[in-house]
């Protein structure tokens, strides 16, 4: 149907909204993206992380865009307005994003240890017994911190939630998957 250019690297996200009208794309060239799905056409270039744009998500109502990125921050967007909500900012590159099913909260995981954890970590492997923050828990609305994960020895990859909302996935380059109950 259509091939959408105009991203200058590697292009690592792509999420359609809800409604299918519209399609976001995250890239190597620290911007984001948001397409008309009917006619291809870019309908909002934004550049406002400073690196690689790693991940997106959408609002199970389309409202809202979250995005990640290597400059250790989580955005939280207004997609009518294309306006900034929130911002949320993390000790670590942070590469994937999940939005609760009430839209209430964010799950994000990514690196999980300071860069000469992660250097050490390339050394020796992913290690149990050296667990780092690789996953968090935000509530959307203030863009508090609720909770923090740290049972994995590696990096958290991807993230997900139930449909009900009472369960939370994050899958590891340690080659695990956790799943986490929520209490409600």
């Amino acid at each position: 149907m259509h091939r959408l250019t105009g991203h200058k690297r590697i292009v690592w996200s792509v999420k359609f909204s809800p409604d299918g009208i519209q399609l976001a794309s995250a890239s190597f060239d620290f911007t984001m993206k948001l397409w008309n799905v009917a006619d291809g056409k870019l309908v909002w270039d934004n550049k406002a992380h400073k690196e690689t744009v790693v991940d997106i998500a959408f609002s199970q109502d389309g409202k809202l865009l979250a995005s990640t990125s290597d400059d250790k921050t989580i955005k939280i967007w207004n997609v009518a307005e294309r306006k900034l909500m929130k911002t949320m900012k993390v000790a670590e590159h942070v590469q994937a994003v999940a939005f609760s099913p009430d839209d209430k909260s964010i799950l994000t995981g990514g690196r999980d240890k300071p860069l000469i954890g992660e250097f050490l970590q390339e050394i020796f492997g992913a290690s149990k017994f050296n667990p780092g923050v690789s996953a968090r828990l935000w509530d959307v609305e203030t863009g508090a911190l609720l909770q923090t994960f740290s049972s994995h020895g590696n990096d958290v990859q991807d993230v997900a939630y139930s449909h009900d909302g009472f369960w939370i996935s994050t899958a590891s380059a340690d080659k695990t998957v956790d799943v986490w109950r929520l209490n409600k």
